[in-house]
């Protein structure tokens, strides 16, 4: 066999296969149940909201708000924001706020502390200060929708085996190429985050929408032993909660529980923050969302080298295994994202699949080697990794 065709063969069947993991996430999705709590729920859990802040004196004053006014009773629920050395306003922003409690990492953690995660540090300080059972967990650049407390609530108090519950988090849609897509992305990672529950191929979430029993992450150690890597306070604390209480974690698939984020404002940033997150994926402990990333990492590297080779090798069988990779990819994604696009209300337009998709191809090749690479980043002013 010649090397064009082995390579051809090799491609087809990583999109074959990419093609069958999108079907078999897209089904699973829309067998999916919906979550949203019944119009008469009366919720009786008490809740702890958590919110770790580092320089957000940007956007904590709107994240604050969009806590305060829940529709949930005001005595059932208390906000902690746990400032973590930041250097702006962000401390005097929430000190302004007389039901907000501003705990400063500083008093019980040195900035200069030898350790790789503050945000790990936050998280377990404010679960450790909390006065309720039910932790509930997002960022300080984020906005919750006004029955989002509620729809957690409903959650826990109807199934108390539930350990562990993830949340949708969106992307606000702003103009520009680069927002656009972090806004499509997010609506795909929901939909295989929530469709990985009930395949059993995966658990996983996102800190800025992340609900667990405080008894629950006592029992598991919390972040001990999971904190040698700056990013990671939401799988890695999940798979240690699936561990300890197998069949304990759900998705809240719901679009009255969404928490909405900001996209990143530019490429470099963006970039930057892919490269934060791909850096954990090397530990995590799971074989099938291991096998799935370098799937996905394979066909991409496969797809974007056979376009490069077209461009300076052209030649016909070349170009249809490029357009046959290209076409695959898009297609693959293009159902599984307009089914996710229709359950949280929103749509994607036709042109921004499309290069969303190829798009996607070539971030995930650059972020996916350079995750393997790259050890250390700045993030926040800060050097981890």
């Amino acid at each position: 066999m010649s090397g064009f065709a082995l390579f051809a063969s090799t491609s087809v069947l990583l999109a074959l296969l990419y093609l069958f993991v999108q079907l078999r996430y897209l089904k699973s999705w829309e067998q999916l149940p919906d979550n949203t709590a019944p119009p008469f729920f009366l919720p009786q859990s008490s809740i702890s909201i958590l919110v770790p802040a580092r320089n957000e004196a940007a956007t904590i004053g709107v994240c604050l708000e969009s806590l305060r006014t829940q529709h949930y009773p005001g005595h059932l629920f208390e906000i902690i924001v746990i400032d973590d050395h930041s250097t702006d306003e962000t401390s005097r922003i929430v000190q302004s706020y007389p039901d907000v409690q501003c705990i400063p990492l500083s008093e019980h953690l040195p900035a200069q502390a030898p350790i790789n995660s503050y945000k790990k540090e936050a998280l377990d300080l404010g679960v450790r200060l909390a006065k309720n059972e039910l932790i509930v967990c997002t960022d300080a650049d984020c906005i919750a929708s006004p029955n989002w407390l509620r729809h957690i609530a409903c959650s826990f108090e109807s199934k108390h085996t539930l350990h562990m519950l993830t949340g949708p988090v969106l992307v606000n849609k702003k103009s520009g190429f680069i927002r656009a897509f972090q806004a499509m992305d997010f609506i795909g990672m929901m939909a295989i985050t929530a469709a990985g529950y009930p395949l059993g191929w995966h658990q996983m979430g996102n800190g800025a929408n992340l609900a667990y029993r405080k008894s629950s992450y006592l029992a598991v150690g919390g972040f001990n032993n999971i904190k040698s890597r700056a990013s990671g306070d939401d799988l890695f604390l999940l798979e240690k909660m699936e561990v300890h209480f197998p069949g304990g974690i759900q998705f809240l698939k719901s679009n009255q529980a969404v928490v909405c984020t900001r996209p990143e404002p530019d490429l470099k940033s963006f970039f930057l923050q892919r490269l934060r997150w791909g850096s954990k994926n090397s530990a995590l402990r799971s074989l099938p969302i291991r096998l799935i990333l370098l799937l996905v990492l394979v066909f991409s590297i496969a797809t974007l080298a056979a376009l490069i080779y077209l461009l300076f090798n052209p030649g016909w069988k070349l170009l249809a295994l490029t357009m046959f990779l290209l076409f695959a990819k898009t297609a693959a994604d293009t159902i599984l994202l307009r089914s996710s696009a229709r359950f949280w209300n929103t749509s994607i337009k036709p042109l921004n699949l499309v290069f969303g998709s190829c798009f996607h191809t070539l971030y995930i090749c650059l972020t996916g080697l350079s995750s393997l690479l790259v050890r250390n980043y700045s993030w926040k002013g800060r050097n981890v990794r």
